[in-house]
């Protein structure tokens, strides 16, 4: 980060795109990297989600194939349970506390 000379002796401020009192603000360059933020974060979540989507449909015969009844049974309640505990959580999620 570039820093400039302030106007108090031996103090140096930084430049740029400064947070919380930390030098100017190009509101410009925030406006921009706030939309380029998003537009990232949209073309994430669909990779995600048509990832998520394919696997779920090439995966079951895939396991159809491979796997016994029983065992094939048994796989699939394990996801049902699975399923069925994430809705339990009523949209409550975990965070690390610092």
């Amino acid at each position: 980060m570039r820093t400039f000379a302030s106007p108090i002796i031996g103090r140096q401020r930084p430049s740029g795109l400064g947070f919380r009192g930390q030098g100017c603000i190009d509101w410009k360059k925030r406006y921009m990297d706030i939309h380029w933020r998003f537009a990232k974060n949209v073309v994430a979540n669909l990779g995600r989600r048509s990832a998520a989507a394919v696997v779920a449909l090439l995966l079951p015969p895939v396991l159809v194939r491979h796997m016994t009844p029983p065992s094939y049974a048994v796989w699939v309640l394990v996801l049902q349970v699975a399923a069925y505990a994430s809705y339990l959580s009523f949209g409550l999620q975990e965070f690390p506390v610092a």
